[in-house]
């Protein structure tokens, strides 16, 4: 099945992002795609749409990025070939999601998790991600300025990709934008990398390591036990989640911003630009009038560890009608 089916869902990023905000149509051609406002060409390579925000700053940490996970998705040694923790979960929460509906995936990187909906369209920064693993419509585009329609999407999945993005704030405001009133979003980065994985401190011998660094692997063990990321994290959830409530306003989105490491590849996260809570993401769609699916209740957010976190979107207003107004 070929991207064209939802052309219509696809705008131009340049006019929507860099302009005046405009949702501009595109047209579809075999070679290129082009904005009918702005008249700008989006190359297609190898059947997948480069709508990749043409407004990048040279040298800044997103072209970085853009040069990193294009040289490691030409290669086999980047990515899992699976994300079978996944795989059941997402199931569930598409077991209702009508047959005709765009899923919408965030960074399907080995496309693990491309078969699982009918109406899937996965999107990477990555062209080649795209065109070498993942076999279902896709196009190329940053997370921070999707190319899509207000409200085009029924149904969001992402999983160990949000860390990954410099500034995660711009992505999570393009997920409530780009979803459907009452659609549903599964969010499964890897929750609070820790801020050694750039570094590899935690795979590398100490033979390898300058003083300060075997200082800082020493004390690895203590800092990643459960007990002391629980003593430091939990006070500030319940403060901030007080804080809210007392001030009734939604939330500005608090992370700590990682030094990715683009040039090594040590382990897992050694990319990771931010260090994410799942409880501050929470909060933040929470207190944006979003429901919070899943974990369930406070305290459930409060000690919320490694699981994916569930949102969902306001349904609209139902409109008064006659009846009701007679009522």
């Amino acid at each position: 099945m070929s991207i064209v089916r939802i052309l219509g869902r696809l705008c131009c990023p340049w006019c929507l992002h860099g302009t005046d905000g405009c949702e501009s149509a595109l047209r579809a051609a075999a070679t290129e795609w082009v904005c009918a406002r702005c008249t700008r060409a989006y190359p297609v390579v190898d059947g997948v749409p480069d709508l990749r925000f043409p407004g990048m700053n040279a040298g800044s940490q997103d072209e970085h990025a853009v040069h990193f996970y294009e040289r490691e998705y030409s290669g086999e040694g980047y990515g899992r070939d699976d994300q079978d923790e996944h795989v059941r979960p997402l199931e569930r929460w598409l077991a209702d999601v009508a047959a005709d509906a765009l899923v919408l995936e965030l960074g399907p990187g080995r496309g693990a998790l491309q078969a699982l909906h009918p109406g899937y369209v996965g999107t990477d920064l990555s062209v080649n991600s795209l065109r070498r693993f993942v076999r279902a419509p896709s196009f190329a585009s940053d997370a921070q300025r999707l190319p899509l329609r207000s409200g085009s999407v029924d149904f969001l999945y992402t999983v160990a990709v949000l860390e990954h993005i410099p500034r995660p704030e711009r992505s999570l405001a393009e997920i409530a934008r780009i979803l459907a009133p009452g659609g549903t979003a599964y969010l499964a980065p890897a929750w609070n990398c820790r801020t050694w994985a750039a570094q590899g401190l935690h795979v590398r011998p100490y033979r390898d390591l300058a003083f300060g660094q075997r200082v800082h692997k020493a004390t690895i063990p203590v800092r990643d036990s459960l007990a002391w990321r629980g003593a430091w994290a939990i006070p500030k959830r319940i403060l901030r989640r007080a804080a809210w409530r007392l001030s009734g306003r939604p939330t500005p989105y608090r992370y700590r911003t990682l030094h990715a490491n683009f040039e090594v590849y040590w382990a897992a996260d050694s990319d990771a630009t931010a260090q994410l809570d799942p409880h501050e993401t929470a909060l933040y769609f929470e207190s944006r009038g979003w429901s919070v699916l899943s974990p369930a209740g406070m305290l459930g957010r409060i000690f919320h560890r490694a699981q994916a976190l569930v949102v969902r979107r306001p349904p609209p207003k139902h409109p008064i009608g006659r009846d009701d107004e007679t009522r």
